[in-house]
């Protein structure tokens, strides 16, 4: 039954070897390298301080950068561009910082094992008090036992992208505007000039004329025709980071059928369509007490159109006939307003109330808009027949920032983390046994008097005090009739650990299905929108009015309501983190179980932390690679999907001139900004796929059959690893070792039956016989 060593763990990436044969692959570098657990803590160690670095550097180059542009608050803009190129340079930075958060709660997760690790000592003393310790796995069971420091790791995003979101004019011209004809300027006085006082002429139902002035009218038209002509002299030409540009009547509508609007601003609609010809105006005109349409050939006078306080000039020679402001709000306005977003293309109104009967079938934020674009080229707009499109194009609608007060928290985190890893590798002299394989060498240099006699018990069995028994009693338990018996490496891991595991794995995922159920339903009663088709257009990551969170009870404006927001948007990675641990640990259970069975099989060295003579490193990632790789790649995928089902989000309206805040026009809308969080249903049904494709990995893991005829399964638990270990004297724990029953170690009891004893040894071992009895 015995066989010469192999090592059947094709795919490992690193593992320790002896000092010797590292220096003589790696030279004189290595031989001042630690090894065993101090080489895997220091790996952490110097992963931390690079990442400390980067982090000091990142806040360094942030807040020069902001600096230099006259920002001095906690949020440092550090770049401003496209929208498709920022978001580029975020999910590079989102995929960096999820690799590295990955790699340093690997990392982290591995120095927990090393320092949670007991020693011989510990063991020792929980043994002599009927206790046993978990070896090889994190654990919450040792911290009562050991004296080593303990770390707890937490690491938080704080980069993320502001959207501007424009306001913008539409403005309706003959086709002579872009050319510099002069129009109505009585209607449509400079920007500089407008007040709440300005008069305008105004045409009565009597058909005489009067003055009135805008606060009379309810008209805010801080319009600026005469400098959105003067950028008609250089179509195509960037001036102060907008162009405009011609657009036929169908990509006119796509470019603004969204919300928020980033990359576009101000339109002119050019039409060949006279006011004295429209037949579409004055629809609610007497709301106002003004005449409901334009005499050809008349003088100069404004009346109101469509329901909209907006202005249309009646002079027949002015090349700009009408100006719609149009506010891009991102925060709806709530039961029972219905908005509809871009409403003048679909010549609607801006909102509905949502029991009236005046509702079209179809709002145009709601799609009508595409039916809209099918027939472009009849395309009108409140009666005027559009042409085509003049579009102002903006060079810089998305900015990346960073939250410096968050940094200075993650630099904080990371510089006690390398200082505590630092202290550990200098200061702490003990051998901790971090691997089965450094237990089961421990176990045979020295043999363990508390677990003599017990060589069949399993963890179940230890579990139910058979250690603690045997010492009060001072006699070892009776002889074990050996069953083989075809185990799962479930088997191995204990109840408790699949019960914790499995539960927290189970309720995210019922969380995360009631929050997708809540987030639809919501659409469905406030926007009427839902089925698959909309979920793909939410997409993954974008913010549209559709799905921000409103109505909760945080801050919703400043340097407060970001990292707020941030920190609630990245709750989600904490509690992944979390699971991540439990899941490590359970995974790390299953693939113990099958290494400690295969002893029964083959002949093969240790896997030990400190590597001698035949013996083999322990893996860096405490599981072979074919299986910590893919965890960790999974971890990685899942962070990266959770940052995009829930996600911050900050709109920053802009009114059609550029400005926001305090120096924006009163038409501006405060709903047009807004800090909160964004949700995304194709990113929860992805995060349910992704974790029920772990889960079931797990459990596959779980039920792998480990050969029949194998070892007792001792998982890791200390006395059922220590109970195997009693080997023949002289067995070198430096060289290959097999477990069986060990010949000229029979005991013949009084009444004649002869009691085999089974154990680790060099030499030549049997397989134990169903039925036969062992001690």
């Amino acid at each position: 039954m015995g066989s010469g060593p192999s090592d059947d763990d094709t795919g490992t990436l690193l593992k320790n070897s002896s000092p010797k044969s590292r220096s003589s692959f790696l030279g004189p570098l290595t031989r001042r390298m630690p090894d065993g657990w101090r080489f895997g803590v220091t790996v952490g160690a110097a992963l931390s301080l690079c990442t400390l670095i980067a982090n000091i550097v990142v806040i360094a180059v942030a807040s020069a950068i902001a600096s230099k542009n006259g920002h001095h608050s906690n949020i440092a803009t550090i770049r401003t561009g496209p929208c498709s190129d920022i978001d580029h340079i975020q999910f590079g930075i989102h995929l960096a910082i999820n690799a590295v958060s990955t790699l340093l709660l690997g990392a982290s997760n591995y120095c927990m094992q090393c320092l949670s690790a007991p020693t011989r000592e510990d063991i020792d003393r929980a043994h002599g008090q009927g206790k046993w310790l978990d070896i090889g796995v994190p654990s919450m069971k040792n911290f009562s036992h050991i004296k080593s420091i303990k770390l707890l790791f937490c690491y938080n995003s704080t980069f993320f992208v502001s959207t501007a979101n424009n306001s913008y004019d539409v403005y309706f011209a003959t086709e002579d505007f872009q050319k510099g004809a002069s129009f109505d300027s009585n209607t449509f006085p400079p920007y500089s000039d407008f007040t709440y006082s300005t008069n305008f002429i105004v045409g009565l139902e009597d058909g005489t004329t009067e003055v009135r002035n805008a606060s009379y009218l309810h008209i805010d038209e801080r319009h600026d025709p005469y400098s959105i002509q003067s950028k008609m002299e250089n179509l195509g030409v960037w001036n102060n980071g907008s162009l405009f540009e011609r657009r036929n009547n169908s990509d006119c509508i796509q470019d603004y059928a969204k919300t928020p609007l980033s990359d576009r601003r101000n339109v002119i609609l050019v039409t060949s369509t006279l006011p004295s010809d429209n037949q579409e105006m004055g629809v609610t005109a007497e709301r106002a007490g003004m005449a409901s349409s334009c005499e050809k050939n008349s003088s100069s006078f404004a009346i109101i159109s469509s329901g909209d306080n907006r202005l249309v000039s009646c002079d027949a020679n002015s090349s700009l006939l009408s100006v719609y402001p149009y506010t891009s709000n991102i925060i709806p306005a709530g039961a029972p307003v219905l908005d509809n977003w871009y409403n003048w293309i679909c010549s609607q109104n801006v909102e509905y109330d949502n029991y009236g009967s005046d509702r079209p079938s179809s709002l145009c934020g709601d799609g009508y808009w595409q039916d809209i674009r099918s027939s472009a080229s009849d395309w009108k707009v409140w009666g005027f027949k559009i042409e085509y499109c003049l579009s102002e194009k903006m060079e810089n609608g998305c900015s990346l920032n960073v939250a410096k007060s968050l940094m200075v928290v993650v630099i904080l985190a990371n510089a006690v983390k390398v200082v505590v890893l630092t202290i550990v590798i200098a200061k702490v002299r003990d051998s901790p046994l971090t691997t089965i394989g450094d237990a089961a060498a421990s176990f045979i240099r020295k043999r363990d008097t508390t677990t003599r006699g017990m060589c069949l018990l399993t963890q179940r069995d230890f579990a139910h005090g058979y250690i603690n028994a045997a010492r009060l009693s001072g006699q070892p338990p009776a002889p074990k009739t050996y069953r083989t018996r075809k185990n799962r490496a479930a088997t191995a891991t204990g109840k408790t650990r699949w019960v914790i595991t499995g539960s927290l794995a189970v309720l995210c995922i019922v969380i995360i299905l009631s929050l997708l159920a809540y987030a639809m339903s919501q659409l469905r009663s406030k926007f009427d929108r839902g089925g698959i088709t909309f979920i793909k257009e939410l997409g993954l990551g974008k913010t549209t009015p559709y799905n921000v969170i409103t109505g909760w009870h945080i801050p919703s404006s400043g340097d407060a309501a970001v990292v707020a927001t941030v920190l609630i948007a990245n709750l989600p990675q904490l509690l992944l983190s979390f699971i991540y641990f439990f899941l490590n640990g359970l995974i790390t259970k299953l693939s113990l179980a099958k290494e400690w069975s295969a002893y029964a099989h083959r002949r093969a060295a240790l896997r030990v932390s400190h590597p001698r003579g035949s013996q083999r490193g322990t893996y860096f990632l405490q599981v072979p690679y074919r299986v910590g790789v893919p965890l960790m790649a999974f971890s990685a995928l899942l962070h990266l999907i959770i940052s995009q089902s829930i996600f911050f989000v900050k709109v920053d309206g802009k009114d059609a001139h550029g400005a926001d805040g305090e120096d924006a026009s009163p038409v501006l809308s405060s709903s047009a900004s807004a800090v909160t969080c964004g949700f995304s249903p194709l990113g929860m049904i992805l995060t349910v796929v992704a974790a029920a494709v772990l889960s079931v990995f797990t459990v596959a893991l779980g039920l792998r059959r480990l050969r029949p005829g194998g070892m007792p399964l001792a998982g890791s638990c200390s006395a059922a690893i220590a109970a195997a270990c009693h080997g023949p004297e002289g067995t070198d724990e430096c060289r290959p070792v097999m477990w069986g029953v060990v010949p000229g170690e029979e005991v013949e009891m009084e009444d004649g039956e002869v009691i085999g004893h089974c154990a680790f040894s060099n030499g030549t071992v049997d397989a134990p016989v169903d039925g036969r009895m062992y001690a």
